[in-house]
This record gives C-alpha cells, sequence and structure tokens, in this order.
C-alpha cells in the first residue's frame, strides 16, 4: 500500500515536495509526496521550476492547489481587474 508524504506549502516548500518525491523514486519507495498551496506560492518563480522538475523527471507528487485569495506579493485588486463603464 502507498503511503503519502504531506508537506504544507510556504514558498519553497514546492522544491522540496518535488525534491522529496524524486528521492523516492530513484530508493525505488513506493511512496508519493502531497504538497497543499495556495496560489501565492505560485507568484514565485520556484513554484513553476518544481512544476517542471517533477514533470520532466516523472516524480511521484501530487500538487494540490486551492485558491484562498491570499496572494503573496500582489494586491488582490490587481489580479481582478475590471474597467466599469
Amino acid at each position: 500500500m502507498s503511503q503519502f508524504l504531506l508537506l504544507l506549502q510556504l514558498l519553497l516548500l514546492l522544491l522540496s515536495a518535488a525534491g522529496a518525491a524524486y528521492a523516492f523514486k530513484m530508493a525505488k519507495k513506493n511512496l508519493c509526496v502531497m504538497c497543499y498551496f495556495g496560489e501565492g506560492a505560485t507568484s514565485e518563480g520556484d513554484a513553476h521550476a518544481a512544476f517542471n522538475f517533477a514533470s520532466v523527471l516523472d516524480c511521484p507528487v501530487i500538487f494540490f492547489w486551492f485558491v484562498d485569495l491570499f496572494p503573496s506579493f500582489t494586491f488582490l485588486l490587481w489580479y481582478f481587474i475590471v474597467v466599469h463603464t
């Protein structure tokens, strides 16, 4: 039976999740990593690097993205710019 390693996201943990998944794959362990993060984490380049790393190396990782409306470095108003006429 597979086991899951749960990592909570604080910006750089996406890379840690991808790295842990790659380590599990190289050790031929039947494990999967699950990383739970909000959209604030995706405003950093590290998130995209982690997605690319995990995809290219076929790592056993699940990235669980939830929309919590708390972007880390961008005002919420800038995400949803609507021109009212």
